[in-house]
């Protein structure tokens, strides 16, 4: 081929530029349709974006073990997930540290009458002691499994496995497997009743469990043989340790001691991470405002913690589905019905916990929902001629014919368990939203598994009159 003829095949600069230009052009008004939808999104409380990675200090002498904060402050990576610092500290410098956060503390915390076996090692009770102990760790194990609680938390499997911790919590730590060498009782039954009172910025939602509930979550969490390691495991991890035996604990109470270690923790510049009463900061801690207490939308998020698994806008967890567009995917009623009671959507992932909402809380959250968390570009209804019942059956022949069973079940027959169930998904899914997401998967979501078929307006127009009709 010789240049000239290169040079009239080839598009020139000019045309080049032009076509990129009106191909921007083209896609200006839902650039702008999207950048308005997202200036209208609620700005929802993030605790990701909290200024400090590592809970307060003040009350950890409430919180933890003298003989657990012993060990961490001699080997802080002691779990591999650790953050904190090895500042190499002697055995004074320990104490000199562990006497400042006692000072520190406040001089009370919130105490809860526990039955007398409460305190007993399980060897050591009665036959009607264990019973009870064993009745209460059981409702436990059903409330632990109905909350979810490891999504978040990492406990101790089969076979020395890890299980749980499938959230992205990029701060904090999550780890339970030995929560009851490490907690005191009364601090895990108020950190379960008002987590946000002993740590604002933590991603623990507020669940509304009664009194007897968070008793039972409580002898759980310290009881049940999943937290705790066995008794070889125990011998060995005591034997590679080698930070001196536990002093006596009355060595704390020493004011000359509180004063060196109130300078080692300043030293140790632990106020970046932490909050501790006393130590100044040491660089500008950015000031949050939290949403106003009430049945308001924003307080109700910033309370079950919503960001911890879903994003909105860019901001959030990234377990759940992105919820920046889903008053656009969900009716309205279903919102209201699924964060009441959370049904099993995906059988394969772990399900959204209950968190034991009120009626009118749960209204309040679907309605805001629905109202403010749109998509302008995915209209309400299916694009084209009204919904024949002709349209429904060749939708169902697609369905059959594109093997979408081997995602999902339909309530008819076999299915497949990686998608959601699509038996009732006319009562979940907006059809004009059905049609959008058949058109382009991944453009509604980036990591959405389902195939893009290439689907032509009026196939997709099929697909979604047959998904749409089938309600329960």
């Amino acid at each position: 081929m010789n240049r000239t003829l290169l040079r009239e095949t080839r598009p020139s600069r000019y045309g080049r530029v032009t076509k990129s230009w009106l191909q921007l052009i083209g896609m200006l008004p839902g650039v702008i349709l999207a950048a308005l939808a997202l200036a209208a999104t609620p700005d929802l409380y993030n605790a990701y974006e909290r200024p400090k990675n590592g809970p307060p200090l003040t009350n950890v002498w409430h919180k933890a073990k003298p003989a657990w904060l012993w060990t961490k402050l001699h080997d802080p990576k002691h779990q591999s997930a650790a953050r904190m610092p090895d500042f190499k500290l002697a055995d004074d410098e320990v104490l000199d540290i562990m006497s400042f956060l006692k000072a520190v503390a406040d001089s009370s915390f919130p105490s809860v009458q526990w039955s007398a076996w409460a305190s007993k090692d399980e060897d050591d009770m009665s036959d009607d002691e264990w019973d009870a102990m064993s009745a209460l760790v059981d409702k436990g194990d059903v409330l632990w499994r109905k909350a979810r609680c490891t999504i978040c938390h990492t406990v101790e499997g089969p076979a020395d496995s890890s299980i749980g911790g499938f959230v992205d919590l990029r701060v904090g730590g999550i780890n339970l497997e030995n929560a009851a060498s490490k907690l005191k009782r009364d601090w895990v039954y108020q950190w379960i009743k008002e987590p946000m009172s002993y740590f604002p910025d933590t991603l623990m939602p507020r669940y509304r469990f009664t009194h007897e509930e968070i008793k039972s979550l409580t002898e759980f969490i310290l009881r049940d043989e999943i937290f705790l390691p066995d008794e070889d495991e125990e011998d060995e991890e005591q034997e590679e340790s080698t930070a001196s035996p536990p002093p006596q604990w009355h060595l704390l109470d020493d004011p000359v001691r509180a004063e060196r270690g109130e300078k080692l923790v300043e030293i140790g510049r632990c106020v970046v991470c932490h909050d501790i009463k006393g130590i100044a900061e040491v660089i500008a801690k950015p000031e949050r405002e939290l949403p106003p207490r009430g049945e308001n939308f924003e307080f109700l998020v910033y309370e079950i913690r919503c960001l911890s698994c879903h994003t909105v806008a860019g901001r959030g967890g990234t377990y759940a589905p992105n919820l920046t567009t889903v008053g656009s995917r969900l009716h309205a009623d279903w919102i209201n019905q699924f964060v009441a009671t959370p049904d099993m959507l995906r059988p394969l992932s772990q399900q959204m916990p209950k968190f034991n909402l009120t009626k009118q809380e749960a209204e309040i959250i679907a309605s805001e929902v629905s109202r403010s968390l749109r998509d302008k570009l995915i209209g309400g209804d299916i694009p084209g001629a009204t919904v024949a019942p002709e349209d429904i059956q060749k939708g169902a022949e697609m369905f059959s014919e594109r093997g979408c069973v081997a995602c999902h079940t339909t309530g008819e027959g076999s299915g497949g368990l990686v998608g959601p169930s699509l038996d009732a998904v006319g009562d979940r899914l907006k059809s004009g939203y059905i049609w959008y997401h058949l058109k382009n998967p991944q453009g509604v979501n980036a990591y959405s598994a389902e195939p893009d078929y290439g689907l032509s307006d009026d196939e997709a127009r099929l697909l979604a009159a047959f998904l749409s009709r089938r309600k329960e």
